[in-house]
Order: C-alpha cells, then structure tokens, then sequence
C-alpha cells in the first residue's frame, strides 16, 4: 500500500466568566486551532502538528521526512467511513452569557443573603475532525455550558463550605435555580449527624462521581492491558458468566445517537440521558473512553 496521510483538526473557543462576592468581576476569551499530519507508510508513522494557520503542504513534508524516526505503526489506516455528530447547544454571545449568568446570580443572591458565591461560568465550543486518503471522514462538534460556584458562609474560616454546579449543552436560568436551591437548601438544613455504618448515595451515574469510581477499572478496559493479559477482565468477556456481581453488566455501545458522551477533556462522562437511568430496577449508565 502506498503512503497515506490523516489529517486531524481540532478548533476550541471559549467565554470564561470570574465571580467574586457573588459578582462577575472578570472576563476571558480564548480561541484555538490545531492541525496534525499523520503519514503511514510501510508500517511506519510519522507525525507533524501545528497551532494556528498552517501550510498543509508543509506540515505534510515535514510528517513524511519524521518516518526516518522509524516509530512502528503495524495497524492498517481505516478509510472509506464517514461519520458526522454535533450537539449544538445555546452558543450564547458575551453579552449574551453576561446576562443568563447574572439571572442566576441575582436569584442566589436574594434567596441565600448568608451565602457568597465564587468562582465562574463557562461556555466552550469544540470541533474535531480527522479525514484521510482513503475516504475517511470522521467529525465530532459540541457546544456545552458549565456553572461552577464554589458556596462560603458568611462568617465561614473555610476556603468554601460547599459547591454547585450545572452544565449541559442548553441549560436554562430556572433550570440551574431550581438545582441549585434545592442542592443549597439541603445544605443549610440542620440534620443530626449520623452514627454506625451508612450507605453512600451518589449524585448520578453520568456526572463526575461516577466517573472517579470507573477509574478503579478503566486501565482494564483498554487494548493493551486486555490484549497482554494484564487487564481484570482478561478471558472473562462474552462467556456468560458473572465474574464480579450479577448486579453489575458492561456492554459495548459504538452508536453515538443511542450513547452520546462528552468530548475527551471531559473524561468521556456521558452529556445527557439518552439511555433511561434505570431499566427493571437496575441503574443504567454510559461512559465513552478516550
């Protein structure tokens, strides 16, 4: 097979918006594009990559002259597949995310006197594309919000005392206040504290808790560790048996409409219910790997 090259392009915007006291005192936009080149030729790869505008002529020169590294790439290019998803949320101007962030703010501020709200909002737009000389075309674009206040008593000696938070593709002012209310109220309301054993009850199966306890696995699940045999689940998949639990079952989902997940910095968490959470009793989850 003669020489082929991928093309991946990645382009990154963002609106970042800092409170303080329960105010927005600052903000911050940045935006950024990337290309890499990758060429394969005689099981070898070479790469080249840049940031900004680019001679593609010349990233692709430079990609061919770094096969002389000789980094071994036995796998075959994948080609003749063509695959488009975007999840264009509220892609909201600055004057725009100024005053859906305020109405929160505002609200928060008349319900909750005894509490100062810090930290931020923040919009970010991402698009990713990877083609190459066989017809592949693979597209990837997501548009996501993210409210994140870390929450100090009046009169408090600590750093923060609790913290909320909302995100999603189109989040909604009434929405993100009645979350955090609800999540606020639960926290100023005086409960004696538990003794003995107590059964830990997590937030969700799609946000970021759930994506700290997959970590104890996630190791396991790559190609490597399970193609060495170092992974736990190595000779135990599709033979019907229930290695760990009959109450915990992993299946494989490559559809992006039935499964949809976060982009890679978001560590794969799965963006919205596609699935239903739970099915029979059982609680149901999706996690996308990197």
């Amino acid at each position: 097979m003669s020489a082929v090259r991928d093309i991946v392009e990645s382009e990154t915007s963002e609106i970042k918006l800092g409170v303080v006291g329960s105010h927005i005192e600052s903000v911050r936009t940045r935006s950024e594009r990337q290309t890499a080149v990758r060429v394969y030729d005689n099981g070898l790869v070479g790469m080249a990559s840049a940031v900004g505008r680019i001679d593609l002529d010349a990233l692709t020169a430079q990609a061919r002259e770094s096969l002389l590294f000789e980094i071994a790439y036995p796998a075959e290019p994948e080609g003749a597949r063509v695959l488009s998803a975007s999840h264009s949320g509220d892609e909201r101007t600055l004057d725009e995310l100024v005053e859906f962030s305020e109405a929160i703010l505002s609200e928060l501020r008349g319900d909750f006197p005894q509490l100062v709200f810090s930290h931020g909002v923040m919009q970010s737009r991402e698009a990713l594309r990877i083609r190459n000389d066989l017809g592949l075309d693979l597209s990837h674009a997501a548009v996501e919000t993210a409210i994140v206040f870390m929450v100090k008593e009046k009169g408090s000696a600590g750093i923060f005392d609790t913290m909320v938070v909302a995100s999603g593709a189109a989040p909604k002012v009434e929405a993100v206040l009645s979350t955090f209310r609800a999540n606020l109220r639960a926290f100023l309301n005086p409960v004696g504290r538990a003794e003995g054993r107590q059964r830990v009850i997590f937030a969700g199966l799609d946000t970021g808790e759930a994506s700290t306890l997959l970590k104890l696995v996630r190791t396991d699940l790559t190609a490597a560790s399970y193609s060495t045999g170092a992974s736990l689940f190595a000779n135990k998949l599709n033979d019907g048996r229930a290695w760990f639990s009959d109450r915990l079952t992993l299946s494989e989902c490559r559809d992006p409409e039935l499964l949809r997940t976060r982009s890679l910095r978001h560590g794969g968490r799965r963006a919205r219910p596609a699935r239903p959470r739970h099915r029979k009793g059982r609680a149901v989850a999706g996690f996308g790997g990197r």
